[in-house]
């Protein structure tokens, strides 16, 4: 029952700072709520030992990994937030804040926001509304769109209910109307804590008996496993109403203009894998190997481009192992290499088309039934 103002202080600043390294968006989102309720209730002292555990923390990372991480990790959260790829791994945000599966827990949000101005809990009652897009903003940005604040949001209007006998306009008791919101919370945040709780202990009993390593190439990784058939059967989505097909009478009702590449004048295949990533990765590498491409540095036109996990190419600098945009890296690499049959043809039809508008001429060196390899010469 004491204040201890450096405490909550010290534990707000290191919780801060963790959640800013884990995921950045998270941190912009929550830290100037609050920092306002912070200041709402005067506690200086909290937002002093507060900045001073969160500098302490990101001298200590300066220190381990050098200042260049800053600008560095800046510059991949621009890079991903102005992405036409992938902007969100899941719903819109219109979705999330009012979808049927998502429009009870919001009602209740803004239930318990009315429910707590009533009660006279007028700060805590602008806290949470000024909450309120920021944790739908998480929802959005987190993938799977799980809302994991109904869970706190249950805690404090549990917490924060008045004494028995506060009266709203409408003769309600809103110690009573409070603890319904609480339980209301509850229960629609409990399949994703349950979830969440009973998963690590899914993991342990998980079968393993037709799973695989992730990679052959790596015995540092042995421990990754997948379920084999969904990395070694390859599954793949062609168009059905070609020009030669049964339906192409058909062709002129689909919109398929975003995920056909045109290269040097010819039409990329429409071919999408849905599954067997690892079989066509280790396929790719070994063809690669036997035709002399062994330690080259090679990027792909496509969600993936980490060769260095199945053969003997070495990682691309700047280059991520999972495409955005920007093109980050393919100036380092030797080869360009695209995929007859990509995991996803819109980035495959991005990627291409971004080298044709930076005047990039590709010119094939080899090809295959299962990619072309190309060098790349700028105009400039």
């Amino acid at each position: 029952g004491r204040s201890m103002p450096a405490l909550d202080g010290i534990l707000i600043g290191l919780c801060m700072a963790a959640l800013a390294l884990t995921k950045a968006t998270y941190a912009v989102s929550l830290a100037p709520v609050i920092l306002i309720g912070l200041i709402a209730r005067r506690w200086w002292r909290a937002i002093f030992w507060a900045a001073l555990a969160g500098l302490a923390v990101m001298a200590v990372v300066t220190l381990l990994a050098g200042p260049q991480i800053w600008g560095a990790y800046l510059g991949d959260l621009l890079t991903v937030a102005r992405s036409d790829v992938r902007p969100q791994p899941g719903k819109s945000l219109a979705a999330v804040a009012t979808n049927p599966a998502y429009l009870a827990g919001t009602i209740t949000l803004l239930a318990a926001i009315v429910f707590l101005r009533q009660s006279e809990r007028m700060a805590e009652g602008m806290m949470l509304l000024l909450l309120a897009p920021g944790v739908i903003y998480i929802t959005y940005q987190n993938f799977g769109n799980d809302p994991q604040w109904l869970v706190l949001l249950a805690m404090l209007a549990a917490t924060l209910r008045p004494a028995a006998g506060v009266i709203n306009g409408f003769g309600w008791d809103m110690r009573k109307a409070l603890g319904m919101a609480a339980l209301s919370a509850l229960a629609f945040g409990l399949p994703s804590v349950i979830n969440l709780t009973y998963s690590p202990v899914r993991l342990l009993g998980a079968e393993t008996e037709k799973t695989v390593p992730l990679t052959k190439v790596r015995p540092e990784l042995a421990d990754i496993l997948t379920p084999q058939d969904r990395i070694y059967g390859v599954l793949e989505i062609h168009d059905g109403d070609g020009p030669d097909s049964e339906f192409a009478e058909f062709a002129s009702y689909s919109d398929r203009s975003r995920e056909i590449a045109t290269l040097n004048g010819e039409t990329l295949p429409y071919c999408e894998m849905m599954s067997g990533t690892t079989a066509w990765s280790e396929t790719v590498a070994a063809d690669l190997v036997a035709a002399g491409y062994g330690g080259k540095r090679i990027v792909a036109t496509d969600v993936f481009a980490n060769f260095w996990l199945y053969g003997p190419f070495p990682p691309v600098k700047r280059a991520a192992p999972w495409y955005y945009d920007d093109l980050s890296g393919f100036e380092n690499a030797d080869y360009i290499l695209v995929p007859l049959c990509a995991v996803s043809l819109g980035i495959r039809a991005d990627v291409v088309k971004t080298l044709n508008e930076r005047n990039i001429t590709l010119t094939e060196v080899r090809r295959t039934p299962l990619y072309l390899l190309m060098t790349a010469k700028s105009a400039s």
